[in-house]
């Protein structure tokens, strides 16, 4: 044939695998299709035979919806097309049993360790089945598609396994024996759940799957017996009898080995294990269950006692026992025992004298009961120095707590030293050592006693307790009296302020280091402290003038030349009283003013503030102010005339300089303007004027009323 096919054309061999390839393939193609019809897809098991099927379809969700029957079913072709040829010629009673599912099919999916959340390798239920080759058909159904357990299926090989606990009658018996337990590495798992309806912990939801689950009653693992191991030991729920079903009512079954047999125990309340231990508590309720009973085991009641800083009942009333005796107190404390052998503190070797168990406050008030007159000291308790268990050889030393201040008090060198701590303090009353100075500084405290200022009143204050030098004694004062040291008065504070005493200081503080400067005897300025501050440099005592002499200062400001601005410049420092002469400053002025009645002070006065001085004129001379008002504007005014400093008599000529050349001006006798003229008064030159000096001219036209209307002056 290959022959026939290579002598062909190659038009005509490319024809025929045109052809015949896709016929080849049909052909192929056809035949898996078959094949796979048969085989594996399931409308050919329901389309020929099992349509029943085909209707109920497959109920349980999961991973068996929609799977293909020869998953679980293991078919064959031939056994398949048989069927069929059978069934078609003889009808469905000839149909013969074929593919039957057995565990080997379902492990193939479930034990086949995978990991999987479909394996059911490993646990519990399924493996106690396993073990008596239970099929997995018998749990889960042989002739229906649906997969979940019957509870019924129990029944088939437990008939005589019957539940009597009340409540639990109903319950299907995978709502207590859960068959998808693991077993762990550590141990196995049981075979029951009880926490499914018991709270605890959850559990997972597929160990649930096919549970009823009736919230019951919560028993964790915190609680008594609340073990997952452990229910089965008292609870039996499948025995009839109630003393067989519930075997732990009888503690001692297991309890054995309790101190004494609850029969045994003297008092009656506590020979019922009920009493303290409650079934299903919480283990951490039983340290409290003392307090339902005892009233003083309560918290309320135990805050501060001795009871309550031990970690509960038990520690002193042991169980079972429950009588607390003092004695066995040295069995946890051991170290505080020794004064039992010590005679002479026989008071102390009974616990019970200071320790009351449930009484507050005991230990702490407990010395002072004995100890009345000791009740008074500073510190916290009596067992702050004594040590409550040993003799007075252990009291401590004071440095031991007070390490600092014994190490300063060694750094004095001073009687305080060498007294040590109980120079100043008591021991039993530590507190106000600071009013005890005066027993050795009775000097000092007298003055102390008399410095008007309250801090000043105490050795405390200055003195740094347990220093107490000088030294220290000024850096306290910087505590109180944030001030600057550093100007002229840097130095102690006590160079200028009495240490005990009145601190305010005098001028006499003053004069000891400042003898040459100048006092002034008596008023206001005789203190220092009118014009200095005593911790400001001195240089700004001028600048206090202002405080008693504010209206003169202001006008003194105001005059442009500055020595005028500052009061030193007209005042001596020191001697306020005595001014610096004017003509210290203004020596040109003085001596052009002369020695005559014109003294600076007349016309200016240095607390005002500069102006028209001339206005002053008219203090002294009034008639000529007035005089020269109605004499113009030239005239009305002092300077115009007059200069400063000078006042003599002006020269008219300043004005009228072409007069002297006029008329009878020029004449020999009549170059003095005064002399017919009124400086200050306006006058007219009349006959009088004239004969004042030409007296011999008296005859001279007797009846003329005037002289210058003959002889001309203009």
């Amino acid at each position: 044939m290959a022959a026939r096919f290579n002598s062909l054309s190659p038009r005509a061999r490319l024809l025929v695998v045109a052809i015949g390839l896709p016929v080849l393939l049909l052909l192929v193609g056809g035949g898996w299709g078959i094949h796979h019809h048969v085989q594996a897809d399931p409308q050919f098991c329901f389309g020929s035979c099992h349509a029943e099927t085909a209707e109920a379809g497959m109920p349980l969700p999961g991973g068996h919806q929609g799977m293909s029957c020869n998953r679980c079913h293991d078919l064959r072709f031939w056994q398949s097309a048989r069927q069929w040829w059978v069934g078609k010629t003889q009808g469905k009673d000839a149909y013969r049993p074929h593919a039957q599912v057995t565990g080997k099919q379902c492990g193939a999916c479930h034990t086949s360790g995978q990991g999987s959340s479909l394996q059911v390798a490993g646990t519990v239920g399924h493996d106690a089945h396993a073990k008596h080759d239970v099929n997995c058909a018998a749990c889960h159904g042989s002739k229906t598609h649906d997969l979940s357990p019957k509870p019924a299926s129990c029944k088939t090989c437990h008939p005589e396994v019957k539940v009597y606990d009340k409540g639990m009658e109903n319950l299907p018996c995978l709502s207590c024996h859960n068959f998808l337990a693991k077993d762990s590495k550590l141990a196995k798992a049981p075979s029951t759940e009880c926490r499914g309806c018991h709270g605890g912990k959850p559990t997972p939801q597929r160990s649930r799957r096919f549970a009823l689950i009736v919230p019951g009653r919560d028993v964790s693992t915190e609680m008594i017996h609340g073990n997952i191991f452990a229910c089965s030991l008292c609870h039996q729920p499948h025995k009839e009898k109630r003393a067989d079903r519930l075997p732990g009512l009888d503690c001692a079954r297991c309890h054995s080995r309790a101190p004494q047999s609850a029969a045994s125990i003297p008092i009656p309340a506590h020979s019922a294990c009920g009493s303290c231990h409650r079934v299903h508590s919480l283990r951490s309720e039983l340290a409290n269950a003392c307090a339902r009973c005892h009233a003083l085991a309560r918290p309320d009641q135990l805050e501060g006692t001795t009871a309550g800083k031990h970690p509960g009942c038990g520690t002193c009333h042991v169980a079972h026992e429950f009588k607390a005796s003092r004695a066995d107190c040295p069995r946890c404390h051991q170290d505080q025992s020794p004064l039992a052998n010590v005679p002479r503190m026989k008071a102390h070797t009974e616990c019970g004298n200071c320790h009351a168990p449930h009484q507050a406050g005991a230990a702490k008030n407990a010395c002072v009961t004995c100890h009345a007159d000791k009740k008074a000291h500073g510190h916290p308790s009596c067992v702050t120095c004594h040590d409550p268990h040993r003799d007075k050889s252990a009291t401590k030393k004071c440095a031991s707590c007070h390490g600092a201040e014994s190490a300063a008090i060694l750094a004095t060198k001073g009687g305080h030293a060498a007294g040590g701590c109980l120079t100043c303090h008591s021991p039993h009353n530590a507190t106000g050592a600071s009013q005890r100075c005066a027993g050795c500084h009775a000097d000092q405290a007298s003055k102390v006693a008399t410095a008007g200022v309250a801090p000043h009143t105490n050795c405390a204050s200055c003195h740094k307790p347990h220093e107490f030098s000088a030294a220290s004694a000024t850096s306290a004062c910087v505590s109180c009296h944030k001030i600057d040291t550093s100007g002229a008065h840097k130095g102690p504070c006590h160079d200028c302020h009495r240490p005990h005493g009145p601190p305010r200081i005098g001028t006499d503080a003053c004069v000891k280091c400042h003898p040459s400067v100048p006092r002034v005897k008596s008023g206001k300025h005789s203190e220092c402290r009118s014009c200095h501050k005593p911790h400001q440099p001195a240089s700004g005592g001028a600048l206090q003038c202002a405080n008693c002499h504010a209206a003169q200062q202001a006008a003194a400001r105001s005059w442009p030349a500055a020595p005028h601005q500052a009061c030193p410049g007209c005042h001596q420092q020191h001697n306020p009283s005595q001014k610096t002469p004017c003509a210290q400053c203004h020596a040109e002025q003085a001596a052009s003013m002369g020695t005559g009645k014109h003294q600076c002070s007349s016309c200016h006065n240095p607390h005002q503030p500069p102006g028209n001085w001339w206005s002053s004129c008219s203090k002294c001379h009034a008639a000529q102010t007035a005089a020269v008002r109605g004499r113009g504007a030239t005239h009305s005014n002092c300077q115009a005339c007059h200069k400063p400093h000078k006042f003599s008599k002006p020269t008219c000529q300043t004005c009228h300089n072409a007069m002297g050349n006029l008329g009878m001006h020029g004449r020999k006798g009549h170059s003095n303007c005064l002399s017919c003229h009124d400086s200050h008064g306006k006058s007219s030159i009349t006959r009088a004027t004239c004969l004042a000096c030409h007296k011999d001219k008296t005859n001279h036209n007797p009846s003329a009323t005037t002289c210058t209307s003959c002889h001309l002056f203009n």
